[in-house]
């Protein structure tokens, strides 16, 4: 059903009246773990979902609930843009972030380097950075694809540090 599918797309991103993940956080975020676990259950829809979605859910719950209040921010921050993303461009994201799993180790970190260093900058800020010469010369083109995939989702976090790749 499509109460089902929105469920298992997005976790609790939409209750009954389709309200996204971060709406959904603020109005029961002065709830504790087990009254939003219980606020959950009674969404429509839930009680319809396999069991195995359900249990999904709520151990998603309790992951986001042991979050800081920065990193459990950023996290919403990531699930409200997924959700704005078209199916294929959410499937390109998620391709990717599988892609990065498959790298040789070495590749990998310097993937997730350059992925911390870049999410510094504003989006238009980064795609012009993956573009330059330098970061070229750094990364295959299958990897700035990458890049630029899990940096679609990723929300702006100024830190004031110098550029990632000097000399731009």
């Amino acid at each position: 059903p499509q109460g089902q599918q929105r469920y298992q797309r997005n976790g609790p991103a939409y209750g009954g009246n389709q309200e996204h993940l971060g709406a959904w956080l603020q109005q029961h975020g002065g709830m504790s773990l087990p009254e939003q676990q219980r606020a959950l259950q009674r969404e429509p829809g839930f009680g319809r979902l396999p069991p195995q979605t359900q249990r999904q859910l709520m151990n998603r719950l309790g992951q986001i609930d042991r979050m800081s209040p920065v990193e459990r921010q950023r996290t919403v921050d990531r699930i409200e843009a997924m959700e704005h993303l078209s199916p294929e461009r959410r499937q390109q994201v998620r391709a990717s972030v599988q892609a990065i799993r498959t790298l040789p180790p070495e590749r990998q970190q310097m993937i997730k380097r350059a992925f911390r260093d870049l999410r510094q900058y504003p989006p238009g800020e980064r795609e012009r950075i993956l573009s330059s010469p330098q970061f070229q010369s750094q990364f295959n083109p299958r990897e700035r694809g990458i890049l630029s995939n899990v940096l679609a989702v990723e929300p702006y976090e100024p830190a004031g540090l110098p550029p990632p790749f000097p000399g731009r």
